[in-house]
Protein backbone atom coordinates (compact mmCIF):
# COMPACT_ATOMS: atom_id res chain seq x y z
CA UNK A 1 0.00 0.00 0.00
CA UNK A 2 3.15 2.45 0.79
CA UNK A 3 5.64 3.39 -1.61
CA UNK A 4 9.21 4.16 -0.11
CA UNK A 5 10.24 7.47 -2.14
CA UNK A 6 12.99 9.03 -0.46
CA UNK A 7 14.22 9.50 3.36
CA UNK A 8 13.43 12.54 4.71
CA UNK A 9 14.77 12.01 8.55
CA UNK A 10 16.80 9.87 10.66
CA UNK A 11 17.03 9.25 14.08
CA UNK A 12 18.34 6.68 16.83
CA UNK A 13 15.07 4.08 16.67
CA UNK A 14 13.82 4.78 12.96
CA UNK A 15 14.07 6.68 9.44
CA UNK A 16 11.53 8.90 7.92
CA UNK A 17 10.42 8.92 4.55
CA UNK A 18 8.21 10.45 1.70
CA UNK A 19 6.13 7.67 0.90
CA UNK A 20 2.94 7.64 -1.03
CA UNK A 21 -0.03 5.68 -0.18
CA UNK A 22 -1.79 4.10 -3.18
CA UNK A 23 -4.74 3.19 -1.46
CA UNK A 24 -5.83 7.02 -0.64
CA UNK A 25 -3.52 8.27 -3.59
CA UNK A 26 -1.48 10.37 -1.04
CA UNK A 27 1.66 11.39 0.09
CA UNK A 28 2.35 10.82 3.74
CA UNK A 29 5.41 10.31 5.90
CA UNK A 30 6.53 6.75 7.34
CA UNK A 31 8.15 6.39 10.29
CA UNK A 32 10.25 3.09 9.77
CA UNK A 33 12.05 1.32 12.78
CA UNK A 34 15.70 0.17 12.29
CA UNK A 35 15.71 -3.38 11.73
CA UNK A 36 18.00 -3.91 14.71
CA UNK A 37 16.16 -2.01 16.95
CA UNK A 38 12.46 -3.88 16.05
CA UNK A 39 14.37 -7.10 17.52
CA UNK A 40 14.98 -5.56 20.78
CA UNK A 41 11.14 -6.58 22.34
CA UNK A 42 11.21 -3.07 24.82
CA UNK A 43 12.25 -0.90 22.27
CA UNK A 44 9.35 -2.46 19.71
CA UNK A 45 6.74 -1.66 22.97
CA UNK A 46 7.62 1.70 22.76
CA UNK A 47 7.40 2.63 19.63
CA UNK A 48 4.22 1.28 19.51
CA UNK A 49 3.27 3.04 22.54
CA UNK A 50 4.81 5.99 20.43
CA UNK A 51 2.42 4.91 17.74
CA UNK A 52 -0.80 5.20 20.20
CA UNK A 53 0.24 7.73 22.30
CA UNK A 54 0.50 10.22 19.30
CA UNK A 55 -2.52 8.98 17.48
CA UNK A 56 -4.70 9.67 21.01
CA UNK A 57 -4.13 13.55 19.58
CA UNK A 58 -5.61 15.89 18.28
CA UNK A 59 -3.30 19.34 18.10
CA UNK A 60 -2.53 21.74 14.85
CA UNK A 61 1.15 21.06 16.16
CA UNK A 62 1.01 17.66 16.66
CA UNK A 63 1.20 15.66 13.02
CA UNK A 64 -1.35 13.13 12.91
CA UNK A 65 -0.73 9.50 13.01
CA UNK A 66 -2.59 7.54 9.88
CA UNK A 67 -1.73 4.31 10.16
CA UNK A 68 0.37 1.65 12.18
CA UNK A 69 1.38 -1.59 10.74
CA UNK A 70 4.50 -4.04 10.48
CA UNK A 71 6.59 -5.16 7.21
CA UNK A 72 8.73 -8.01 7.18
CA UNK A 73 9.53 -7.66 10.99
CA UNK A 74 9.82 -3.85 10.83
CA UNK A 75 7.26 -1.85 12.53
CA UNK A 76 6.40 1.44 10.85
CA UNK A 77 3.86 4.94 12.06
CA UNK A 78 2.15 6.50 8.74
CA UNK A 79 1.85 9.88 9.51
CA UNK A 80 1.07 13.17 7.79
CA UNK A 81 3.40 14.46 6.07
CA UNK A 82 4.08 17.94 6.48
CA UNK A 83 5.85 19.82 3.78
CA UNK A 84 8.63 22.56 4.19
CA UNK A 85 11.61 23.52 6.50
CA UNK A 86 12.13 22.27 9.95
CA UNK A 87 12.85 24.99 12.63
CA UNK A 88 16.44 23.32 12.77
CA UNK A 89 16.77 23.71 9.35
CA UNK A 90 15.53 27.81 8.85
CA UNK A 91 18.07 28.61 11.80
CA UNK A 92 20.63 27.00 9.99
CA UNK A 93 19.97 28.80 6.66
CA UNK A 94 19.11 32.20 8.10
CA UNK A 95 20.95 32.18 11.51
CA UNK A 96 19.32 32.97 14.86
CA UNK A 97 15.53 33.93 15.81
CA UNK A 98 14.41 37.22 16.79
CA UNK A 99 13.35 37.39 19.91
CA UNK A 100 9.28 38.09 19.54
CA UNK A 101 9.56 35.24 16.78
CA UNK A 102 11.51 32.44 19.14
CA UNK A 103 8.49 33.35 21.64
CA UNK A 104 5.79 32.91 19.18
CA UNK A 105 7.79 29.69 18.30
CA UNK A 106 8.08 28.32 22.05
CA UNK A 107 4.50 29.33 22.94
CA UNK A 108 3.28 26.81 20.17
CA UNK A 109 5.44 24.36 21.54
CA UNK A 110 4.15 24.70 24.73
CA UNK A 111 0.56 24.56 23.62
CA UNK A 112 0.99 21.49 21.89
CA UNK A 113 3.04 20.07 25.33
CA UNK A 114 0.32 21.20 26.95
CA UNK A 115 -2.36 18.87 24.55
CA UNK A 116 0.21 16.08 24.98
CA UNK A 117 0.31 16.41 28.42
CA UNK A 118 -3.23 16.19 29.34
CA UNK A 119 -3.73 13.20 27.35
CA UNK A 120 -1.20 11.77 29.78
CA UNK A 121 1.52 11.52 26.96
CA UNK A 122 3.90 13.56 28.74
CA UNK A 123 5.29 11.95 32.11
CA UNK A 124 8.21 14.30 34.71
CA UNK A 125 9.54 10.94 34.38
CA UNK A 126 10.49 11.02 30.70
CA UNK A 127 13.79 13.04 29.75
CA UNK A 128 13.90 15.16 26.75
CA UNK A 129 15.71 13.46 23.63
Amino acid sequence: RYRLEERIGSGGMSSVYRAFDSTLERDVAIKLMHLEIAEDSDQLMRFKREARSVAALSHPHIVTVIDFGEDHERPYIVLELIEGQTLKQRIQAEGRLGISEALAYAIEVGRALVCAHDEGIVHRDVKPG
